[in-house]
């Protein structure tokens, strides 16, 4: 649905025309950033969050926003005069596509005017992009009435104003049209809808078995024609938008963030050479044909061509340096290269996926690809879109003379579409290599298991854990990979690799520390040490707690309970927080320190064994929450562990009774079963649900 309404902007003044697009299937409201600065909203002072958006058909995105408050001119009626109250929006840059509008008949808009409300009615013909999406955060409280009409006309009664919408019979699809005053919403919502059933249909409010993507299929469909195998190796092109807008050179670009990044190379203190690494780092690729110097007859040509600057990372804690290729730099008005790429569809197993199968085996082997993402070629018509300036001579200013052009021969980190590049490359391998179809179940095996470059393989005896290494690092081989990093909870699995090919114990696997020796897991807390506390620090610490299965919320839940009440103080992100809330935080954050927990890995008691799912539901009005438990039993013994919890807060805002809230415990209580269910092969398994507290 969408009207035009009115606001009050920051320096009083009524505005009014304001294109807004009503969307329940949004769960929170958004303004674009332009009205907002036009409105004279102060976005300097406003908090900043970042907003993990699902957008349509899953497609999933996250970028860097401002809560903002914005006052809407709201009535019962048409008679009533005008008052304004406050609104929370978060900015984007852009919300919708192009609106198209859509023509009711003329004896519909005649019934509609005899209607008192209706009677100035204004059906605009033009297209236009919505400045405000109001979500489901405020859509309850502007909705009044819903009135059923014949032909499926819906007379919907707001604090903005009424509108009209339903399903009208017009050519070109089953088009969703609504009316109001001076509105008008039609099949066009976004630019790459194609399907209007699918977003009015469960897609539209994330509920989805198998959702589908156009960008990703194409995607897709460009790497099915595109991969090649040279040799071992294989070669990529980079999924390019066929109609992205003209990439610039970004030369002056690159030149510009160079001399900012020498700068800060020379600056550092520790460690003193940081500059001869950095510049080591290059030598090395160079040498392993990772990169290539562009002879001076090639600096201009027809090709198009694209220069990416670079910059130093480097860890302190493990004196490591890693060289961050920014893809996603671009001039004002100008694309970057991330702009013109298809990002490609996520091809990677959910972490907790691959966690839960992790726990449930007897015999585990961890081992990782060496520098996976270098290992694969990038083709040559590609490879001018990478390229990347560096100096020939340290001791040198960076002039035209003591630069070189560079660029890469294989895919680099960095590039957005890097991670679908790898993924699929795999994927196609252990799909179509001679050597993995003679092993399919191990091909499947790592196909289900292996999370980026971590690969997790399991066994049921010591010769099955060793022929497994053996056969993989054959599969992988031959696409040029080098399996490196073996780790066991069985170190007579790896007395057949050389010593090079192994790695120290105490590992982290999938960021889970692991005492591979005594085969136990450990959760750790943050330290929280700052003086002035402030919503930044405190998320920062919150954020830091790496928990894909659940297992600390109820430790981490009073944490996150405190933090959200301090949203209702309107604090800035960095302003520190009152004394009592420092005193409060002080108090929980105490009762971290050097806290752990510290659980065996593995969940089963041996091969023979019956599984039993328990599930336990329930809410507060701070929260509710789900938690599941595995109950395994052998002839001998039983033995019952918590394998997966989710829990969310209440909102604050609106409040819910405990009844829903149970609910909504119950919803996530049943995902969360069927998850596990599928993930660790209880498909059939009839899960038992326990009584809530009472």
């Amino acid at each position: 649905m969408t009207r035009q309404i009115t606001v009050l902007a920051g320096n009083g003044k009524v505005i009014r025309g304001i294109k807004a697009f009503i969307d329940p299937g949004s769960s929170r409201s958004f303004i674009k950033k332009e009205l907002a600065s036009k409105l004279a909203i102060d976005l300097k002072e406003a908090p900043e969050i970042t907003i993990n958006a699902q957008g349509m058909f899953n497609h999933a995105t996250s970028f860097a926003s401002k809560s903002v408050q914005l006052k809407l001119g709201l009535r019962k009626n048409w008679r009533q005069k005008l008052e304004f109250k406050e609104f929370r929006f978060c900015t984007a840059e852009k919300i919708t596509g192009k609106i198209a509008t859509a023509k009711l008949t003329d004896r519909e808009i005649h019934l509609l005017r005899k209607r008192p409300k209706y009677e100035k009615i204004n059906i605009p013909t033009e297209n236009y992009e919505a400045e405000i999406l109001i979500g489901m955060d405020h859509f309850w409280e502007l909705v009044t009435n819903i009135e059923h009409l014949p032909r499926g006309i819906c007379l919907v009664e707001t604090l903005l104003g009424p509108i009209v919408c339903g399903k009208i019979n017009i050519k070109n699809a089953n088009a969703i049209n609504c009316y109001g005053n001076e509105n008008v919403l039609t099949y066009g919502l976004f630019e790459n809808l194609t399907d209007q059933q699918k977003f009015y249909g469960l897609e539209g409010i994330g509920i989805n078995d198998s959702p589908t993507e156009n960008e990703d299929e194409s995607a897709q469909n460009l790497f099915d024609k595109t991969i090649t195998k040279n040799g071992n190796s294989y070669c990529v092109r980079l999924p390019r938008r066929p109609n992205a807008p003209p990439l610039p050179t970004n030369k002056n670009l690159c030149l510009s963030r160079l001399n900012s990044t020498l700068r800060k190379l020379k600056s550092i203190e520790d460690p003193p050479d940081l500059l001869e690494m950095y510049d080591k780092t290059f030598t090395d690729q160079l040498n392993e044909k990772i990169i290539e110097e562009i002879p001076e007859a090639e600096h201009e040509t027809e090709n198009l061509c694209h220069f990416i600057p670079n910059q130093a990372v480097y860890r302190q804690d493990k004196k490591k340096l890693r060289i961050v290729f920014d893809c996603s730099a671009h001039i004002k008005g100008y694309p970057s290269l991330n702009d013109t790429l298809y990002r490609g569809p996520v091809l990677l197993p959910k972490v907790a996926a691959v966690l839960l199968r992790w726990r449930q085996a007897n015999i585990v082997i961890a081992c990782d690809i060496k520098a996976a993402f270098l290992m694969l070629e990038l083709h040559k018509e590609d490879r001018d879109l990478t390229r990347f300036l560096w100096l020939r001579d340290l001791n040198k200013p960076p002039t035209q003379a003591n630069i070189k052009i560079m660029r890469f021969r294989r895919v680099l980190f960095g590039a957005v579409s890097s991670p679908f590049l790898l993924g699929a490359t795999v994927i196609h391998h252990l799909r179509n290599s001679a050597i993995a179809k003679k092993y399919p179940s191990i091909a499947k095996e790592v196909e289900d298991s292996i999370y980026m470059d971590n690969i997790l393989l399991t066994a049921n005896s010591e010769e099955e854990g060793k022929n497994k290494i053996k056969i993989i690092r054959e599969i992988f081989l031959d696409a040029n990979m080098e399996l490196r990093e073996f780790l066991a909870n069985n170190e007579n699995v790896l007395s057949e690799l050389e010593e090079t090919a192994k790695i120290a114990p105490h590992k982290k696997f999938l960021g889970i520390s692991w005492n591979n020796g005594e085969d136990k897991i450990k959760f750790s807390f943050p330290k929280a040490n700052a003086v002035d506390w402030t919503m930044r620090k405190i998320l920062r610490v919150l954020n830091s707690i790496f928990d894909p299965l659940g297992l600390l919320y109820p430790a981490s839940l009073k944490a996150r309970i405190f933090f959200q009440s301090l949203w209702e103080l309107k604090l800035k992100w960095d302003t520190p927080l009152p004394e009592e809330k420092q005193l409060e935080w002080t108090a929980i954050a105490t009762e971290w320190e050097d806290a752990a927990i510290e659980l065996p890995r593995s969940l089963c008691i041996n091969q023979n064994h019956s599984s039993q799912i328990h599930i336990f539901c329930d809410a507060s009005l701070a929260c509710y929450a789900t938690a599941i438990y595995l109950q395994t039993t052998s002839e001998k013994e039983s033995k019952i562990n918590l394998v997966f919890a989710r829990s969310r807060l209440a909102p604050i805002y609106s409040k819910i009774t405990i009844p829903k809230l149970e609910l909504l415990g119950i919803v996530i209580g049943v995902r969360a079963g069927n998850f596990i269910k599928k993930e660790i092969g209880l498909e059939e398994a009839k899960p038992y649900f326990g009584p809530t507290a009472k």
